[in-house]
């Protein structure tokens, strides 16, 4: 399932290659069950992200390379 804003959408991908088809730069995958948006991260830590008051943990397989993307995009690094 993708959760949007405003709805769910069920999908019949896996998100492996949901993430592949994803634009890089606007998408961060944090967890093997989550990918986000850049742009809808309001803050981060070293324990996940907050999205509109929403807190999402890190997986510990995604944790070092969502901060890595994170701290670049902070610091307005683009790949």
């Amino acid at each position: 399932m993708n959760y949007l804003k405003d709805k769910v959408i069920i999908t019949r991908e896996n998100i492996s290659t949901l993430e592949r088809k994803l634009d890089a730069y606007h998408f961060v995958r944090i967890h093997r069950s989550f990918i986000v948006s850049t742009k809808t991260i309001t803050s981060f830590s070293a324990e996940g992200v907050d999205i509109d008051k929403k807190f999402l943990p890190f997986g510990r397989a995604f944790k070092q390379g969502a901060l890595a993307i994170l701290g670049m995009r902070e610091k307005g690094f683009k790949n």
